[in-house]
């Protein structure tokens, strides 16, 4: 699985993506779970994401690891390795994340 993160970010956005494409603005992911009547009851673990059904990347839950994969995303382009980027941000986190984006701890493979 460690090999397979950077290749896993990269397709889980392009899922989204794919998906946003069928209906609303990709900017518009939680309008777009409301529309569809999706609900998600538990977060999803960060590795449990390109297990989802398609309808799953329409919800808020996929809104929210979306927003956090971009927290993540240093201004390279790439992300720093081990994160759990599934785990619930609190604006704290936000912050700090923010001004990391600078760091250069950057990759796109984990391997």
């Amino acid at each position: 699985m460690k090999r397979a993160r950077g290749f896993a970010v990269i397709s889980f956005l392009g899922a989204l993506i794919c998906l946003q494409s069928e209906g609303a603005a990709p900017h518009d992911w939680r309008l777009d779970a409301v529309r569809a009547g999706v609900t998600v009851t538990a977060p999803i673990r960060w590795e449990d994401c390109l297990k989802q059904t398609p309808e799953w990347y329409r919800s808020e839950e996929a809104a929210r690891v979306a927003d956090n994969v971009v927290s993540y995303q240093r201004e390279l382009g790439g992300w720093p390795k081990n994160i759990d980027m599934a785990v619930a941000l609190t604006e704290k986190d936000r912050t700090s994340l923010a001004r990391q984006k600078q760091e250069d701890d950057a990759t796109i493979d984990n391997g």
